[in-house]
């Protein structure tokens, strides 16, 4: 039985320790009160569990004697990463304390281990999904490329998106209003692969942005509304909605980010020009990143810049152009150097936010 116990106190320790950490995770970086808590009721539903044993299991410690305590964790990449390194150890942890449960007179039963096992496999899925979404959404600033397929009088659009990017656009929409559903999902599993440095936005197609696995959708509207879409799209995609009044924006709920406009007159959005002022209205009124567009081209992007747009969204002032790449990066270089104050410090580090 002592070997037992120094067995279920080991990875008693790991698990709450692991929980620990992804709760942590929720609370200060998601600000999730319902994942949080979720997480807190395991770590305690564990602890109560084992309380049973009381101090048996202190007894039986034996950390000098442990063959494994000079191993070293490897380093992660990022806090997805984390937190899924810790879910490994909470899942690991509840199969052998599971495992040690159904020996023979053991006070605890293994299917309660079970149990809580199974639940953190839901729980990881949710936190890691909800860490995704939160990068691909502090990404949102910047240039922010509408790549509209009936603009580009037959050149590839995988071409003109390596363009883009090289030229420092930070998202690239697929528009697509001409082709059929099958083919803009070709075209939309083609830049998946080259949008690596680059948000990846489908406009519309609720479908083509799962199976191609883009990073996010964008709808207007006049589309499937953001509480239905939400429901279907995988939960670690962002999901933008366009916006063309006070009463939109304030409307705006389940979505990762507003696109506000036309805020100049534009072959593409068709209807009011509510010009950049709004910018600074709506920021008023919401926390979510706004991208502005419409009408937005080298003779006025700083002005749109200087309102607070977090990104500016052009489609036909780069593609247009001749030199994509070289559009491209003018009107990146004019929102930099907008965003510069006096002392050539930055006046607002978006990626921090």
């Amino acid at each position: 039985m002592k070997p037992l116990l120094r067995l279920v106190d080991a990875n008693l320790n790991r698990a709450s320790e692991g929980l620990r950490v992804v709760e942590d995770v929720s609370r200060f970086i998601l600000n999730d009160r319902e994942l949080f808590l979720k997480l807190r009721d395991l770590r305690h539903s564990l602890m109560q569990k084992c309380a049973v044993l009381g101090d048996d299991l202190l007894r039986q410690r034996e950390v000098e004697k442990d063959v494994g305590a000079e191993h070293q964790s490897s380093e992660v990449d990022d806090l997805a990463s984390v937190v899924r390194a810790n879910f490994r150890r909470v899942e690991q942890s509840l199969r052998v304390m599971e495992e040690v449960a159904r020996t023979p007179a053991f006070p605890l039963p293994g299917e309660a281990f079970s149990q809580m096992r199974f639940l953190s496999y839901e729980l990881e899925k949710e936190l890691w999904s909800s860490l995704k979404r939160k990068e691909k959404k502090n990404k949102l600033y910047g240039l922010y490329a509408i790549l509209d397929v009936g603009l580009l009088e037959g050149r590839d659009e995988v071409e003109i998106a390596q363009k883009l990017i090289l030229g420092g656009a930070r998202a690239v929409q697929l528009r697509d209003k001409l082709h059929s559903p099958r083919e803009v999902l070709n075209t939309a599993q083609r830049l998946r692969e080259v949008c690596q440095d680059a948000l990846f936005i489908v406009n519309d197609f609720l479908d083509v942005a799962e199976i191609a696995d883009a990073d996010g959708l964008h709808v207007g509207q006049d589309d499937i509304s953001p509480s239905a879409c939400r429901g279907l799209l995988s939960t670690d995609k962002i999901l933008g909605l366009s916006t063309h009044s006070i009463s939109e924006v304030e409307e705006a709920k389940e979505v990762d980010y507003i696109a506000v406009g036309s805020i100049f007159a534009s072959s593409l959005k068709k209807g009011k020009v509510v010009e950049p002022l709004f910018i600074q209205r709506a920021k008023k009124l919401t926390s979510l990143p706004l991208v502005a567009i419409g009408g937005i081209d080298t003779t006025n992007i700083s002005q749109v810049v200087e309102c607070g747009a977090d990104a500016v969204a052009v489609g036909s002032a780069i593609l247009r152009e001749a030199n994509v790449e070289e559009a491209t990066r003018r009107l990146v270089e004019m929102m930099e150097e907008t965003k510069v104050g006096p002392s050539g410090s930055r006046e607002q580090d978006l990626e921090q936010t």
